[in-house]
């Protein structure tokens, strides 16, 4: 099985990737294909100046050949399983992911395409409730509505564990990690691994 992990985090070992590292070396998840990514060292340009190319039938989004977003979605059409960890800024789930949901309407022309790709992922949270984490937890969500499935969710907050989200040192409280192997464990019930 293939798992196509991808972290949204402004910062190159911040909480996301360190969560994701840690969740990646863990059973079962270990011995799955791995294909982690983050986007710090990637480039995702939101919809912009264009004339609604993706719209048309054979339509290709003109930022395809000049960003990453392309190829990350085809990382995620191949996997079996998906994980994205995002963290909260402001209250809203960080730009970056939120730039890499729109565009997915340049790969998707039929509604069935873009729900088997749901249905494979789960999201880790990284944001104080305090902040708005709790709202940027349903931002996530909004796309699984009426779909009949939801995916795994875990919502992780420095606060409530006593460090400053920007230390990018939760993964050293033992109830963080805790909480994170019972994440895996669900997801990993889900698909019989």
């Amino acid at each position: 099985m293939r798992l196509f992990s991808l972290a949204f985090s402004a910062r190159q070992s911040g909480n996301c990737s360190k969560m994701l590292q840690y969740c990646l070396s863990q059973p079962p998840l270990k011995s799955m294909e791995q294909d982690p990514c983050n986007t710090f060292s990637l480039t995702i340009s939101p919809c912009q100046r264009c004339n609604y190319e993706c719209f048309l039938e054979n339509g290709i989004c003109p930022l395809n050949s000049s960003d990453d977003v392309a190829l990350l979605y085809h990382k995620w059409s191949q996997s079996d399983l998906a994980l994205f960890a995002i963290p909260v800024y402001g209250g809203n789930l960080a730009a970056q992911y939120l730039a890499f949901y729109e565009r997915g309407q340049a790969f998707f022309k039929d509604g069935q395409s873009y729900h088997d790709l749901l249905r494979k992922t789960h999201f880790l949270i990284i944001g104080n409730l305090i902040a708005g984490g709790d709202m940027a937890l349903h931002q996530a969500l909004y796309p699984f509505a009426n779909l009949g499935f939801w995916p795994e969710t875990l919502i992780l907050s420095s606060y409530e564990y006593g460090r400053k989200s920007i230390s990018g040192d939760l993964i050293e409280s033992a109830e963080v990690r805790s909480r994170l192997e019972a994440w895996i464990g669900r997801i990993a019930a889900r698909i019989a691994l």
